[in-house]
């Protein structure tokens, strides 16, 4: 498994699998490897020594047979049986394949990884969340919303489709989007108050439920989800 960076995970609950996926590869690799799609199972003994790789994908299979990329700065999310990657940038450090690239390029959308039959997609109906559909580093977080649950995103940054420029068009935290895991379907809502944080990216969001009140095996508690970020400063 190579080094890199800013890769996103996704966890497989059913088979106890993590994906890492996406990225840019460290300084300590002179370019970017092969397109593939590792995983590793952890056990539950003998730490990090005893933790199992595997290649899942291959450059000659899906995703990259379909036209994915490989992106980074984008949002991952994990449901019972599918995984979502939403959004994001490619670079010369990210893939072979725009290893001449100059400067950052937007990957528009949603990859899509079915954990049961290991089929991919790239959902490019996005509108949700930006005009153009591009979105770099937002928050992303799964909610017990409905009877399928709701992808909520906000914050980070957008762009035009053919240039990302750091950040440039910060999102404000009061455009929030919803998505339906599944049936694909995007909604916008905007936030009120006046404690609303100001725009950001590259932030951590973590979520907790009132499992006590349910109705029909749903949770009809409240929710609540909680945004940290860590600046570093350095002379």
């Amino acid at each position: 498994m190579p080094l890199w960076n800013f890769q996103s995970l996704w966890y497989n609950e059913a088979q106890n699998e993590v994906y890492p996926f996406g990225g840019e590869i460290s300084a300590l690799h002179s370019s970017p490897p092969d397109l593939t799609v590792w995983k590793f199972k952890p056990l539950s003994s003998g730490g990090a020594s005893n933790t199992v790789w595997s290649v899942n994908s291959t450059e000659q299979g899906a995703p990259w047979s379909l036209g994915i990329t490989r992106p980074l700065g984008g949002a991952a999310v994990s449901t019972k049986d599918t995984a979502f990657l939403l959004g994001g940038y490619s670079s010369s450090k990210s893939s072979p394949r725009t290893s001449s690239l100059t400067g950052f390029v937007p990957t528009p959308g949603m990859v899509m990884y079915h954990f049961g039959n290991g089929t991919w997609g790239n959902f490019t109906e996005t509108p949700g969340f930006s005009d153009s559909g591009a979105i770099e580093w937002p928050g992303m977080i799964k909610a017990p919303f409905g009877p399928n649950g709701l992808v909520v995103v906000f914050g980070g940054e957008t762009s035009d489709l053919t240039s990302y420029t750091p950040g440039e068009k910060e999102r404000w935290m009061t455009k929030i989007t919803l998505f339906d895991p599944v049936t694909l379907q995007f909604y916008r809502q905007t936030a009120s108050g006046d404690q609303i944080p100001s725009p950001r990216n590259r932030f951590c969001v973590a979520g907790a439920g009132d499992t006590s009140k349910t109705s029909g095996g749903n949770s009809t508690g409240s929710y609540e989800m909680w945004v940290f970020t860590i600046s570093l400063m350095a002379r």
